[in-house]
Order: C-alpha cells, then sequence, then structure tokens
C-alpha cells in the first residue's frame, strides 16, 4: 500500500537532527550545539549507530548506505552490500517482479510504503522484517533516493505463531476431547466442549453455558451427603492443592443420574480463579466393576457351598443307594415298600439339592458330551408342572440348531430352573417363550453381562410377567437370594445362582434384559462343537465275582461301596486312606479298586494310585468323587485309571463303571497275548 509521505531532503534532515539531539541528550536551549549545518555534513552518522536497520537506496533500488544494525540483521558488512540490488541480496529472486512492481509505484508516487516480507540473510537463514519505506526529494520535489527504516520481527512472530499454534492445538484437544471439559468462573460456566452437551444431553452450547452449575447435581452424592457442600469442599481442595480427583454424580438433561470421575484443576489468571473441570463418564467401568464384585461374591459363596455339599454328600450316600438294596430283600407286596419310596423320592430331592450346591461351587460333576439343545429344552418343558389357564408357554426351537459340549442333565437343570423363574413371574397371567438359535456375535456385546465374539447356540428364555427393577437385578445371581415371600412356598434362592454357575463350567455366558412391568429376557451362550451326537443304549446292571477294594476316607461311604459291590456278586475289602491302601494291597492284590479322590490329611486318589503302580504297574481302578472332574481326575486316567463316578453313588452308576472297566481291560489283555 503506497502512502503520501513525501519529504524533502531538508525535511528529513531536520527530522533526523531532532532524534539525534534526544538521543544524545542535548536540551533545546543548546541546540545550536548540534547545528543543521553540521548534520548535513555527517548526515549518517547518527542513522548508522541507530539501533534498528537503516538502508538508503539509489533509483535503482541498489544500496547507497547501510548501517551496522543492516550487518547485524542480514550478515553483510557495509563494503560487501554497496552497490548491490535488493534483490539477490536480501530479496529472493522469486519475487523480483512482484518487488520491482512495488518499487516503480513507489518513486513513481513519491510516497512511502509499509510492508511485512520474508528476508534472506548471508548465510541462507529466513528474517521476517517490518519495512517503512520513504522517498527522499531534493528542494525541487524531484526524487533522489529512498530511505528504508527495517525492524527484525522475527522472534515476536515466532512467539506469537507458537502461542497462536498452542492456543489451536488446545482448542482442537479441547473440543475433540471425548471428555467433558468445561471452564467455571466463581458459580458460572465460561466455556465447554461439544463432548459436554453431548454428555448432558443439551441442544446447544449456550443453552448450557446458561445453566447454574448446581443444575447439573443431584439434591444428594451417593454417600448421602448434600452435593452443593460437597462442590464447595472440592473445589477449595483443588484452589489449596492445585487439583483434585473424585467420583460424582451428574445429571443430564431429561433428568437422568449417572457417575463420572472429575479432575478439578485451579487456573488463577488476571486476578480471577478459574477451575478446569474434566468429567469422564464412568457408567461402563461402574457396571463392569459390579459385575466383578458380583463374580467374586459367588465365588466365595460358591467354594462355601461346595464345601459343605461335599461333607453332605457322604451323609447322603446311605439314603440314596440303601432304599434300593432293602427293596430287593423284601417281597413285593411288603407294606413298608410305600414308605421306602418316600425315603428315596425325598432322598432324590434333598441329592438335587445338593447337586445344585455343587454346581454353584463348580464342583458337580457331570460327563462331557455331545448334546442337542432342543432335545434338552423338550424334556425339560415336557417335565413342567401342569400350567395355570392364563399361562401360555411356546417354543421357537431352531430345526438344525448346532451341537454343543457338556452336561445334558446340568443344562436341562438350568432350563428348568429359567422356566420356573418365568412362571412365578407371571402373578397374573402372560406367556413364556424359549427359542433356540444359532447365533455368531461379531463383536463383544450383553447388557447385564460381557458376551464375547464366537459362534454359539443361543437359548432365549422371555415372559411377560412383573420384570426385576434396577436394585434387585444386581442381586439375583447371588446364592440364596430369594423375592418370595414367606406366605409362598419359599424357594432355595439357588435357582438363577446354578444358572450362571453351569453356563461358565460349560465356558458359556448369561445375559438379560428386563423392564418393570414389561418381563424379562434371559440369553444363555453355549459354545458350540462340531463333534458328532453319538446316542448310547441303556447299560444292564450287571454284576461279577471279582476282588475289588475300596479306598475311601469316610465310613458311611465305605459301608455303601461295600454293600453295593457285595450285592452285585463282588468280593469287596476296604481301606480307609491312601497309605493303608498301599501296605494292604502289598499282600493282598485285588482286580479292581474303587478310589476315593479327595482324602485328607493324606495322599489323595491321584497320588496313591501313581504309587500302587509301582509295584502292580497294570491295575486296574475307577475313580469316585463329589466334586468336579478335575485336573487330578485327569492325571489318574492318563496313569491308567478308567471312569469317573460321581457321588452319591447310585447301584447301577456304579455296577456300569466296574464292570465296564474290568472287562475292557480283560480284552485289552487278551488282545495282547
Amino acid at each position: 500500500m503506497l502512502c503520501d509521505n513525501k519529504k524533502t531532503k531538508q525535511q528529513l534532515i531536520e527530522e533526523l537532527v531532532a532524534l539525534r539531539r534526544r538521543v544524545s541528550g542535548i536540551s533545546e536551549d543548546n541546540k545550536d550545539k548540534c547545528s543543521l549545518s553540521d548534520f548535513e555534513m555527517d548526515s549518517w552518522s547518527l542513522l548508522q549507530n541507530a539501533p534498528f536497520v537503516a538502508i538508503k537506496w539509489n533509483l535503482d533500488f541498489e544500496v547507497v548506505e547501510w548501517n551496522l544494525a543492516a550487518e547485524s540483521v542480514f550478515g553483510y558488512t557495509k563494503s560487501e552490500a554497496l552497490g548491490r540490488h535488493a534483490v539477490g541480496l536480501i530479496v529472493p529472486e522469486s519475487v523480483r517482479e512482484q518487488v520491482n512492481k512495488i518499487w516503480d509505484d513507489l518513486l513513481k508516487n513519491s510516497g512511502g510504503f509499509f510492508s511485512r516480507n520474508e528476508n534472506s540473510t548471508k548465510d541462507g537463514r529466513k528474517v521476517i522484517c517490518d519495512w517503512s519505506n520513504t522517498t527522499l526529494v531534493d528542494k525541487s520535489g524531484k526524487v533522489i533516493g529512498v530511505v528504508s527504516l527495517v525492524h527484525d520481527i522475527t522472534d515476536t512472530t515466532k512467539t506469537q505463531e507458537a502461542l497462536i499454534e498452542s492456543e489451536n492445538k488446545y482448542r482442537t484437544l479441547f473440543e475433540k476431547s471425548a471428555d467433558a471439559i468445561l471452564i467455571i468462573e466463581g458459580d458460572q460456566f465460561v466455556d465447554c466442549n461439544s463432548a459436554t452437551v453431548a454428555m448432558l444431553g443439551y441442544e446447544s452450547r449456550e443453552e448450557l453455558l446458561e445453566t447454574h452449575p448446581s443444575e447439573l447435581s443431584p439434591e444428594k452424592q451417593p454417600d448421602g451427603q448434600s452435593s452443593f457442600e460437597k462442590a464447595n469442599e472440592f473445589m477449595s481442595i483443588a484452589f489449596s492443592r492445585g487439583s483434585h480427583r473424585f467420583e460424582w454424580e451428574h445429571v443430564k438433561h431429561d433428568g437422568t443420574v449417572f457417575p463420572v470421575e472429575v479432575l478439578l484443576t485451579a487456573v488463577p489468571s488476571h486476578g480471577k480463579n478459574f477451575l478446569h473441570v474434566v468429567w469422564r463418564d464412568i457408567t461402563e467401568r461402574k457396571r463392569l466393576e459390579g459385575l466383578e464384585s458380583r463374580a467374586a461374591r459367588l465365588d466365595t459363596a460358591g467354594t462355601i457351598a461346595g464345601q459343605v455339599a461335599h461333607d453332605f454328600n457322604n451323609l447322603l450316600g446311605p439314603l440314596v443307594a440303601y432304599p434300593d438294596l432293602i427293596r430287593m430283600k423284601l417281597p413285593k407286596d411288603h407294606p413298608t415298600l410305600k414308605y421306602l419310596a418316600r425315603i428315596e423320592s425325598s432322598a432324590k430331592k434333598i441329592a438335587d439339592i445338593n447337586q445344585q450346591l455343587l454346581s454353584l461351587g463348580r464342583r458337580g460333576h457331570y460327563n462331557m458330551e455331545v448334546f442337542d439343545l432342543n432335545d434338552v429344552v423338550q424334556q425339560a418343558i415336557n417335565g413342567m408342572p401342569p400350567l395355570a389357564d392364563n399361562i401360555t408357554c411356546s417354543t421357537e426351537l431352531q430345526a438344525d440348531i448346532m451341537k454343543t459340549l457338556g452336561g445334558s442333565s446340568q443344562v436341562h437343570r438350568v432350563i428348568t430352573n429359567l422356566l420356573c423363574n418365568a412362571v412365578d413371574a407371571l402373578h397374573v397371567g402372560g406367556s413364556i417363550r424359549v427359542r433356540t438359535e444359532n447365533y455368531y456375535a461379531d463383536e463383544v456385546s450383553g447388557v447385564y453381562g460381557r458376551v464375547p465374539k464366537g459362534e454359539y447356540v443361543k437359548l432365549t428364555v422371555s415372559d411377560t410377567g412383573c420384570g426385576i427393577s434396577d436394585e434387585i437385578v444386581q442381586k439375583i445371581l447371588d446364592p440364596f437370594f430369594t423375592t418370595k415371600a414367606s406366605d409362598k412356598v419359599r424357594g432355595s434362592g439357588l435357582g438363577l445362582s446354578v444358572v450362571d454357575a453351569v453356563l461358565k463350567d460349560h465356558g458359556g455366558y448369561l445375559d438379560l434384559v428386563t423392564k418393570v412391568g414389561e418381563g424379562a429376557s434371559f440369553y444363555l451362550y453355549f459354545p458350540v462343537t462340531r463333534n458328532k451326537l453319538i446316542t448310547d443304549s441303556t447299560e444292564k446292571i450287571i454284576g461279577g465275582n471279582e476282588s475289588v477294594l475300596v479306598i475311601d476316607d469316610d465310613e458311611m461311604q465305605r459301608d455303601v461301596s461295600t454293600n453295593l459291590l457285595r450285592g452285585l456278586g463282588y468280593r469287596v475289602s476296604v481301606a480307609e486312606s491312601g497309605e493303608s491302601a498301599l501296605e494292604f494291597l502289598k499282600e493282598n492284590p485285588h482286580d479292581l479298586l474303587v478310589l476315593d479322590m479327595v482324602m485328607p490329611p493324606g495322599i489323595d486318589g491321584t497320588e496313591t494310585y501313581r504309587r500302587i503302580l509301582e509295584f502292580y504297574p497294570n491295575q486296574k481302578a475307577i475313580l469316585a468323587s463329589g466334586f468336579s472332574e478335575s485336573d487330578r481326575v485327569s492325571e489318574a486316567q492318563a496313569l491308567g485309571a478308567g471312569a469317573f463316578v460321581k457321588k452319591p453313588l447310585t447301584r447301577r452308576a456304579l455296577a456300569a463303571a466296574v464292570r465296564r472297566e474290568l472287562d475292557r481291560r480283560v480284552e485289552q489283555e487278551a488282545t495282547a497275548h
């Protein structure tokens, strides 16, 4: 931009004389000591030592004068600069045409020109300079040259650019942050980012900034303290310590309360106290912490339940086993048989509850077999008690359902528990729907529980009942938790706990969706298997006359096993520990061992079998325990032991396992010979 800045040489000299007087401290009274004539003789002396760059050009834009500051900024000495054209000296060749046009306009209009340019130094550095260019004219008004006063603003510009860049970066981080960020002064919002608006459900930033901070918190926090009082306390801590981190509950625009983690940072600025606030929504974290806490509670309860159930199993043995033996010794029309049947029925129910305790403790045993979930679902539905007239139950079973691996009887128990739970929820009638489907989860999902990616056979049991409140839904898997009133038939509180435990044993997952007044849907995900389904025919009860040694630390269990085996024709001996069995067998070899797996405080079944093999390498054995089929069972079977039989023992199960093991070994030995 050209400006009217015409000055004669005389005017410029007078200005420079005045500047020299001020720099030299010469008063107006003593100005004769610095006369104009003196300055004319050395008109460049003042500019030569000025703290700013001064350059005088002739009409061809060649250097006529070059002061010391110019040497410092551009790196050329005066002798190197004199006579050189600006382009190629300190102006890049690439802008020659643009510079020539500006120069021509300046000379034609005999005025001044201000510009900000990027110039070059002798060593190739780039410097940013403000240029004030003024034409010099003689007394006749003819332009005779140009004086340029130049200010190097490189450092200032870089600082400004750095500040702008820093501000842009902060604003970008501020806006792009997934966390809510707010700036508060006193009791007023000053600024907030888009995440804050979205997190709190407001329409716009302006609407949120007009809201008072107190409107975003409930009256009280979860600990019962006033939100207002706690907020003031935490702000005081932030200003005294610099920052403060804590958990808080906030209220969305629609009234929803949700948990956040808050970081308050005090930022004093220009005499004011600002708070930089970062909110992070921790709803999902709280949900996962709840799941972990629930899992820990279940593990603890399961451990206790499993220990109790194991001891209870030993006491239950005679109640399950002896009715069958007594029945064999009584006439078919004996009046005692009806009482025996009731004892047997009660014992089975007790055994069923005990099995649920073992399942809860992840200690229940069941054979891992390939099964069809549709078959188990149908069996469970067929076994339901008659439904009330106002309750219906429908199924939607996928025809080509994939197979799963596990204990079909345990899964049957799971489905039965869910069906009973659904019926209980239908106080005034409604419907139950059971659905199976092949399902592939292509991402981690789940509302109540976490379902990883993978292939599953999915079972859905839905009802249109009363639904489950948020408060209760967090407790439904807790052992012994029940909502049934005392005037009704009280449940054991194990139903859903067992569902969860059995699913975990199968490597499966549980999820649910429920709403009060709208029913509940339980979703069970079983991993699929591509092994083939094998249907076994019912085995007949067959005995024998071989010798069997029962090794068990519980006297009652030894009696049960002895009576069952002798009833089948076997010759039976007993040992109360692994150590006593070792001593007894050295002098009294037996065809088969019935080996208890857990015999504290002595050696367990696996170690007992290992030591027996040292002197009887082909010893036959089956394993028995009320606990699940553990790694120790697998170790014993790897050594050569046969089937694993769960307690309480039944005549049929024990007979089948003993006979199958004896016959299998005989066949192998016959083949070897």
